[in-house]
């Protein structure tokens, strides 16, 4: 029997310059923005904060329920408190989510620095506000230029030297 070649797809040649523009966007996302400015926008703080719950949940909640069984086990062999009757471990959430409520967020911006895409709306939030203000500079300059110049809309003649 023949054998039956295979045509085999060449992976697509990808473009560096999508590689080289990513980086680009990082080094303005490092040098141009703080977590303040991350804060401030809508979209990058329910990421910055999706994040947060993700790694207190990893780090942090484990060791709290861990704590709250070994309580559990004293005071159930010892039949003196609240915990004794928590059968079903009902108050560890409790628990955990009290202690996440007063503790300091510790956000990571890597996320933004491996995914630069997700910081669009930064970008263009601050886009938008720098065009703003360029627009207010001009307006100002215009206003000015109004208020202190003699001769508005005449016209210099050399010859004679001087406005018509």
């Amino acid at each position: 029997m023949p054998s039956i070649k295979k045509k085999y797809i060449q992976p697509e040649n990808h473009d560096d310059s999508d590689i080289e523009s990513d980086t680009e966007i990082v080094k303005i996302l490092k040098t141009k923005f703080e977590l303040d400015d991350y804060l401030k926008c809508e979209e990058t703080r329910e990421i910055l904060e999706e994040q947060w719950l993700i790694k207190f949940y990893k780090q942090c909640e484990k060791d709290l329920w861990d704590f709250y069984e070994e309580e559990q086990k004293e005071q159930h062999a010892n039949s003196s408190s609240i915990l004794h009757y928590d059968k079903y471990n009902s108050y560890a959430g409790h628990l955990s989510s009290l202690v996440f409520e007063y503790i300091e967020p510790q956000y990571d911006l890597q996320i933004f620095y491996d995914y630069p895409e997700l910081a669009q709306p930064l970008i263009d939030t601050f886009e938008d506000k720098a065009r703003l203000e360029e627009e207010e500079r001009k307006r100002l300059i215009r206003e000015n230029y109004e208020k202190n110049v003699k001769h508005k809309g005449k016209t210099f003649n050399w010859a004679t030297k001087s406005y018509k």
